[in-house]
């Protein structure tokens, strides 16, 4: 956020009388700081910036102490009317960090079905002709950044054990990897499917997909898999859930919140490529356990990550802060 961005938001905040502001994240929320007793706005906040000790807790500084130190100054100044938090793991945070549980408020964040429709996968063949997948192969698809945090070592070297045990026809597709959001970490990426011998096993897009494409890339595969080592919560899970997508994942904070294992996914020990080759190995080859992951994700999303309860649940939030004297 640059300093003429910053100035428009100022001028656009000072002119308009707005009965709500809702800002996303720690930078923004510290900026909005600097002049909030000059607004009359009741002042929602939210962050998605996701900590984990002891490397991280914003990501803005590569001193620890300093990260952490900049989080808490920015909670606990308390220039917000409400703190929502998208899952309790941020919960639990903002709390850890010095938010006054009266004050802050857990509303998940959710999906939005109609976006993500069951009905994509009707259309799978066109879509895989469009992307350029195999037609009649088992695609997994990674849909996270090419970043080492993501588990994307591990994925790798669970594919090298797929093809010694002869599941050749399991192709893992990389929707992320035309732009690298870390170049160094796909350079390695790239060594390392060439060693193991995985050129045609792992599948590389030949163009930038965008989250309006996400969908279109659903559609086309028939497993997701998502081996963090952590996340806040895990919005790529829950967009391959509601399309009927079976879903992998470890059992770290955040992604534990949306799955019970063995009913609307796979839970998998954190950086275990066993765990991960035998877990992708048991849902190619089990259709009963297949068609129960698909119908409990879908399940999952209508209960509880569908955006509707999202939205009316903010909304309602809304008109408490507006009506509050």
């Amino acid at each position: 956020m640059d300093f003429v961005s910053c100035s428009s938001i100022y001028k656009s905040l000072k002119s308009n009388k707005y009965d709500i502001v809702h800002v996303h994240n720690m930078l923004p929320m510290f900026i909005l700081s600097t002049f909030r007793k000059t607004i009359d706005s009741k002042v929602v906040f939210t962050f998605h910036n996701t900590p984990d000790p002891p490397n991280r807790i914003l990501g803005y500084f590569k001193n620890f102490f300093l990260d952490k130190s900049f989080a808490e100054f920015i909670i606990k100044n308390n220039n917000y009317d409400l703190l929502i938090p998208g899952s309790k793991f941020y919960y639990d945070w903002a709390v850890k960090l010095g938010a006054n549980p009266e004050k802050t408020k857990l509303i998940y964040m959710g999906i939005e079905k109609e976006v993500f429709d069951s009905k994509l996968r009707q259309n799978k063949a066109m879509y895989r002709k469009k992307i350029g997948l195999p037609s009649s192969d088992f695609i997994v698809t990674f849909p996270s950044r090419i970043i080492r945090r993501k588990g994307i070592f591990e994925l790798i070297n669970a594919f090298s054990l797929l093809k010694k045990s002869g599941c050749n026809n399991i192709k893992l597709f990389l929707p992320a990897s035309f732009s690298p959001f870390d170049s160094g970490c796909y350079e390695e990426i790239s060594h390392l499917i060439k060693k193991l011998g995985l050129d045609g096993i792992i599948l590389k897009p030949n163009k930038l997909f965008s989250y309006y494409d996400m969908p279109m890339v659903y559609g086309a595969s028939d497993l997701v898999v998502m081996p963090s080592y952590y996340e806040g919560l895990g919005l790529a899970a829950l967009e391959s859930m509601s399309i009927g997508i079976p879903v992998i994942a470890t059992n770290v904070v955040g992604l534990n919140e949306i799955f019970e294992n063995n009913k609307n996914g796979l839970l998998i020990k954190r950086q275990s490529v066993e765990e991960l080759y035998t877990a992708i190995k048991t849902i190619y080859i089990n259709p009963k356990l297949y068609h129960r992951l698909s119908m409990g994700g879908k399940q999952t999303i209508n209960n509880k990550f569908e955006i509707k309860n999202q939205v009316n649940k903010l909304e309602k939030v809304y008109t408490q802060l507006i009506n509050e004297q």
